[in-house]
């Protein structure tokens, strides 16, 4: 298959001035793992982020009721997986964030 000729309209030039592509990606945990409590947003929307970036504190919720009074697990550091800007917070300190 061959390519389309060059245009010398600038539509490639048009393009590549509007910026890369915007890519959306939400965060999740692994669905083999337990649900935790958020209990604080390390970013802001609109704030820049590296792979490894922490982005919130959370606990794990032990389900099992006899583990809980014997062990509280230690705070877990949610970390990103890729580098972009933060659109939005979707979840509040306090909350339950299920797997998966």
């Amino acid at each position: 298959m061959e390519d389309p000729p060059a245009d010398s309209s600038g539509s490639d030039a048009a393009a590549a001035a509007e910026g890369p592509a915007v890519q959306v990606a939400d965060m999740r945990w692994p669905s083999g793992a337990l649900p935790l409590r958020l209990l604080e947003w390390k970013v802001k929307p609109g704030s820049l982020v590296n792979v490894d970036s922490v982005l919130a504190l959370c606990t794990p919720i032990v389900q099992d009721k006899e583990t809980e009074a014997a062990a509280r697990l230690p705070e877990k550091k949610l970390k990103s997986d890729r580098a972009g800007v933060v659109k939005e917070l979707c979840c509040q300190p306090g909350q339950i964030i299920p797997p998966g």
